[in-house]
């Protein structure tokens, strides 16, 4: 990240936040179907919905820049 500087900063950041964003929602749909535990269940979901909206609005910002 240190090499990048203004947008292509902005750029890198939120191509990194967006893969790690999708690797929680990746596991948010593993334990979904796995889990008996209706705290985890509820928290996964949750976790999938915020995580879902901050991939969309960073990709549109993404696209700005």
């Amino acid at each position: 990240m240190r090499s990048f500087v203004g947008a292509p900063a902005d750029r890198r950041f939120l191509t990194l936040m967006i893969a790690h964003h999708r690797g929680g929602v990746t596991m948010t749909e593993a334990i979904q179907p796995l889990t008996h535990n209706a705290a985890v269940d509820s928290l996964a979901a949750a976790i999938e919905t915020s995580q879902r909206a901050e991939i969309a609005q960073m990709s549109r910002l993404r696209a700005t820049l």
